[in-house]
């Protein structure tokens, strides 16, 4: 499967920031105080001061802030197409609108299925509006994309409009590779 395992007992930010400064700690430690051998404390300093730069270089990026995913999967035939919307890690309801030639279907819900995906014409995702999550986060991502036989994602062309206020703000994915950002 292309979704990463839930990890909410261990997304406390305070437990992982305490697990990399032990690590980052672990390394300086050794270049500082336990190697005797100046190759191998350069090594070290070298290493933790790498690792600290990397770090505060994500973070003006924005990668540790919090974001809103939708996923829209297409199953291989025979597994069924889904949707996925979660919020700074954690599932987050909204309000679904599939359409299709025939009628539509309205859910509202955090994930379910997307009955006849191939005949599927528009899908709509609304934020609750007092939905907690999807109030803090400033990023949506959206991914739209097939799962083939083998377990490999395959991204399908989408356009996305998303509504902030009154100006809509469009994106169109050009290539099947793309993944649809707002920020």
């Amino acid at each position: 499967m292309c979704r990463p395992p839930p990890i909410a007992s261990s997304a406390n930010p305070v437990l992982l920031g305490s697990i990399y400064l032990l690590f980052v700690a672990g390394v300086l430690l050794h270049g500082l105080v336990i190697w005797d051998d100046p190759f191998k404390r350069g090594a070290a300093l070298l290493a933790g001061v790498a690792m600290v730069a990397m770090t505060l270089t994500m973070a003006r990026r924005g990668a540790f802030a919090p974001r809103t995913n939708l996923e829209l999967r297409d199953g291989d035939g025979e597994g069924a197409a889904a949707f996925a919307v979660t919020a700074a890690g954690r599932p987050a309801k909204a309000d679904v609108l599939l359409e299709y030639p025939d009628g539509e279907r309205r859910l509202g819900a955090a994930r379910g299925e997307v009955p006849s995906f191939r005949s599927l014409r528009r899908a709509s995702f609304a934020a609750r509006p007092h939905g907690e999550e999807i109030a803090v986060t400033r990023e949506l991502k959206v991914w739209v994309h097939r799962v083939s036989p083998e377990q490999e994602s395959q991204a399908l062309p989408a356009q996305l409009e998303v509504h902030l206020g009154t100006k809509p703000v469009t994106s169109t994915s050009s290539s099947p590779a793309d993944r649809l950002c707002c920020r």
